[in-house]
């Protein structure tokens, strides 16, 4: 080992330091090869140039392509290991023979031209190739250096040999200046100088490592070292280093633009935080070029006939692009320029086709801002790094993602620090998305799973959670990843119900930057049956992860229908799937909606309404509180018009609810909402609540009555078993409240009584519904239905109460009394107020007086049946003069 190269190897492990080396560090020389020089003939007739190569036997070469041998003094010396990157320590690849430039108005010739590494920025150094020192040369843009350690060789290519400012100069043209002139790699054989002892195991194998035998098929084997690259204000500009793998049985096309057949690589980060998966960073697409054909994932790296390093990936071949050389900003173009889904891309017209680039420290970088790393604002969570390789052929996009877990650690304003396993620590394979443990995800696309080559356009994956917040209050999270869909998405909608609402709505996006695109959040629209975010100026593109949230009150179903509408013109224009969703199905109390059928304000605890309800008809006979009754328009036989409301007092002309093909959603709406023209404004005076009991009634409990009455009016149904209903069925037996008779409790007045045998007879519809539902503020008086019993045994109660008990007036009663509506022309029989012509005027002098009393006494002794008598004293008309008769025997006597 040459003086110098001991002396750079001491110097670089002291910088190092023993720690580095001992955790892996290998250093190593260049000991031999060669350089290949490939001139771009079209760019040296329009420049004026002429290259001419002498080697060291002093034979000239003026080909556009030729070789340089590595001399064997080089003192190159770089470090390399499995979980590092190549790094250049210092040194120069020093190469036998000359190079001569000429153009018209000058000539320059370099002997043995070094290959270099120059101070270039804090990220990515500059290289020449030239003389020692400053002297005038060749720099290199887009540097790819590699290490095949399999073969121990040093690779370093760049597609851009560029004419330095100081070679222009003494070409007497400075226009030349920057000007390409073809591309160069070179091959270093290289020799161990110390630290780690080499390690020529296989190295293990990287993500989804299985070969596929249909084609290329590119996957991850390395991801490693996120580092930052620049700063501009509160926004940094990231890369990370990545190793693709060929595990196809094809090799894969890797030629440097302007050919468009080359990888395209992008690099994303994201958080999670508080169980929310967020895109927080995204780089522009880094151009592939040079295929390296190393073996890092292990086996062999092998070519097909004709194929070779550099414009091919062979089969089991990997290569790397470094972190700085993911960060080389000239090598970085808009995302937006390549389809997703084919990996088709044309230069004209591209990025790269308008020439060179002034860029800031971060442009087209992966951009993520302070506050989204800033531990402080950033509390308990997470980050994760992804890298993607998009191709034209390969065959299997999903396995060309991989990811890893990455700390943080710095403060805004400076520079972040990144914690991530080295390349020997195999990546996730796949997106990122599937870091967020625990959701539910869905493939969207217009052919599920879609074909590769075959199917229209790609994919999205939708990764969805709900989590319950308080109660039946639960929180609904989206992650929408487009991997590869080149359509893009424009809508993303959820089905929701009236009654479930929809607050706390969210929306994020990764921010876009250098792309023809707007970074304004989408609007969200809140309907009756669905919360639909959408956008006609940010779309989501491919590699990139949207978020949708809201919170609902309504438990979690796994069959909720997602809906996505395309950006780009096409058929279909939306595509759906089945996600995790708030359920639509109405949830409300039944029991309770059929009291609020009725008097509502009693069941809620409000005040009567006043006035006439605004869609009450003005020819209505009623007023009042009585039209905001829902059984004011539709009945208690629910039919309205078309049933017992069709005629009388209570005709509205409006139609009943029964048979009623209305959704649950719109029949919540038209109770809530006032809007013209049937919107019945009941919004500031029901809950939501109170209107899903009152829409669950409907949908569910009203029924067709003709089966239990007649339109005549009488029940159907077994008088027995009614009895029977009635003294013993229910939580507690109906007679408890109402008596035997059920006239206990009179809803009526005393002039105009209202029992149950009323109520059955005069409106039985009514009795129906309140012995199924109960009667509104009195929550003694249960639903029939509620105790388990049926609509037929409730109608069984109907009968029984219509034909045994009092309607008017009770039997026995003093037909005079005050407030007996049985008065002097009027008798009790069988409970009914029946006309009376009876006038207790037995010895028939036309009045009725004492004198009537010993023939009345002695009729009621015998138990007369004469119909003499029977007809001025059977007040009970039971064919007897007996007991039955006293009262109102009595009350004729007395009445003046």
């Amino acid at each position: 080992m040459s003086r110098l190269r001991v002396v750079l190897l001491a110097a670089a492990v002291s910088t190092i330091g023993v720690s580095t080396a001992a955790r892996g560090q290998e250093f190593w020389t260049i000991s031999g090869g060669a350089t290949t020089i490939e001139l771009d003939k079209q760019a040296l007739e329009r420049l004026g140039l002429h290259v001419v190569f002498v080697d060291d036997d002093g034979v000239t070469a003026t080909s556009t392509e030729f070789s340089m041998a590595v001399d064997a003094a080089s003192d190159l010396i770089f470090t390399t290991g499995r979980d590092t990157d190549v790094v250049v320590l210092g040194g120069v690849v020093r190469h036998v023979g000359r190079v001569i430039f000429k153009t018209a108005a000058g000539a320059h010739e370099i002997a043995n031209p070094g290959l270099s590494q120059l101070p270039g920025d804090d990220f990515t150094p500059a290289w020449q190739f030239g003389g020692r020192g400053d002297e005038a040369g060749l720099t290199l843009g887009r540097t790819k250096i590699g290490f095949r350690s399999l073969s121990q060789t040093w690779v370093l290519h760049s597609p851009d040999l560029l004419i330095s400012r100081e070679l222009a100069a003494l070409l007497g043209d400075p226009s030349l200046a920057g000007a390409g002139i073809g591309r160069l790699t070179t091959e270093g054989w290289s020799r161990w100088a110390g630290g780690e002892e080499p390690d020529f195991r296989p190295p293990p194998g990287g993500s989804g490592g299985t070969r596929d035998e249909n084609g290329p098929d590119m996957v991850f084997c390395q991801l490693f070292g996120l580092g930052q690259y620049g700063r501009l204000n509160d926004t940094v500009g990231l890369a990370v280093a990545t190793t693709s793998w060929n595990i196809g049985n094809r090799d894969m096309r890797w030629f440097a633009s302007p050919n468009a057949l080359h990888p395209f690589i992008v690099m994303n980060l994201y958080r999670i935080k508080s169980d929310r998966f967020e895109h927080i960073g995204q780089s522009s697409i880094k151009h592939g070029f040079y295929a390296l054909g190393n073996t890092q994932c292990g086996g062999t790296c092998t070519y097909e006939p004709g194929h070779g390093q550099g414009n091919w990936l062979g089969q089991g071949c990997t290569d790397t692009y470094s972190a700085a050389l993911n960060a080389s900003q000239n090598g970085l173009a808009p995302r937006s320029e390549v389809n997703g889904w084919t990996g088709a891309w044309t230069y004209a017209g591209s990025h790269f086709s308008q020439g060179n680039h002034a860029h800031n420290a971060i442009e087209h970088r992966l951009q993520v801002r302070d506050a989204d790393l800033n531990p402080p604002q950033n509390p308990g969570a997470t980050y994760y790094c992804e890298g993607y390789y998009l191709t034209t052929d390969d065959i299997n996009p999903m396995n060309s993602a991989a990811w890893k877990p990455v700390t943080v650690s710095g403060s805004p304003g400076g520079t972040w620090s990144f914690g991530m396993t080295g390349a020997s620590t195999l990546p996730v394979s796949g997106f990122a998305i599937n870091a967020w443990t625990g959701a539910t995800q869905t493939v969207l696309a217009q052919e599920v799973p879609p074909v590769r080559f075959q199917s229209p356009d790609g994919r999205c994956v939708l990764a969805a959670k709900a989590t319950n917040v308080v109660g039946n209050l639960w929180h609904y999270e989206y992650a929408l990843l487009n991997v590869d869909m080149h359509r893009k998405v424009r809508e993303f909608s959820i089905p929701i119900a009236p009654w479930t609402g929809a607050t706390n709505i969210g929306f994020s996006a990764v921010r876009s930057h250098d792309e023809p695109y707007s970074n304004a959040p989408w609007t969200v629209t809140v309907s009756s049956s669905a919360i639909t975010w959408s956008t006609t100026a940010n779309p989501l593109r491919w590699a990139n992860v949207y978020n949708f949230r809201f919170d609902a009150q309504a438990e979690p179903v796994s069959n909720a229908t997602v809906t996505l509408g395309l950006h780009e013109p096409g058929t279909p224009s939306t595509i759906s799937g089945v996600t995790i969703g708030p359920d639509v199905t109405l949830v409300g109390d039944a029991i309770r909606g059929g009291l609020l059928w009725d008097k509502w304000w009693r069941v809620t605890g409000a005040a009567a309404p006043g006035g006439n309800h605004p869609l009450y008809p003005p020819a209505g006979q009623q007023s009042g509180s009585d039209t905001y009754r829902c059984k004011e328009c539709h009945g208690w036989d629910y039919k309205g018009r078309d049933g017992a409301y069709a005629t009388g007092p209570h005709h509205t002309g409006i139609r009943g609810v029964y048979g009623s093909t209305m959704s649950p959603q719109d029949m919540f709406d038209i109770i809530k909402s006032a809007s013209a023209p049937n919107g019945h404004g009941f919004a500031g005076t029901l809950s939501d609540t109170d209107i899903r009991d009152l829409v669950q009634f409907i949908q569910t409990r009203v029924i067709d009555t003709e089966p239990y009455v007649t339109p005549g009016g009488e029940f159907l149904g077994d008088l027995a078993q009614g009895q029977t209903n009635y003294y013993t069925g229910g939580f507690i037996s109906c007679i408890a409240c109402h008596g035997a008779d059920g006239a206990t409790i009179n809803f009526g007045t005393a002039d105009d009584p209202e029992w149950i045998g009323t109520i059955a007879v005069e409106d039985p519809w009514k009795l129906l519904h309140k012995i199924r539902f109960g009667q509104p503020g009195l929550s003694f008086m249960g639903s029939w239905l509620a105790w388990g019993g049926t609509d037929q045994g409730a109608a069984d109660i109907g009968v029984f109460s219509q034909q045994t008990m009092p309607v008017d007036c009770l039997d026995n009663s003093y037909c005079a009394d005050v407030g007996d509506p049985c008065n002097r022309i009027r008798m009790c029989a069988g409970g009914r107020c029946v006309p009376s012509t009876l006038d207790g005027d037995l010895n028939l002098d036309s009045i009725a007086d004492g004198e009537d009393i010993p023939l009345f006494v002695q009729a009621i002794i015998a138990g007369s049946a004469d119909p003499n008598i029977l007809a001025h004293a059977d007040f009970s008309g039971n064919g007897l003069i007996d007991a039955d008769d006293v009262a109102c025997m009595v009350s004729t006597l007395l009445s003046p």
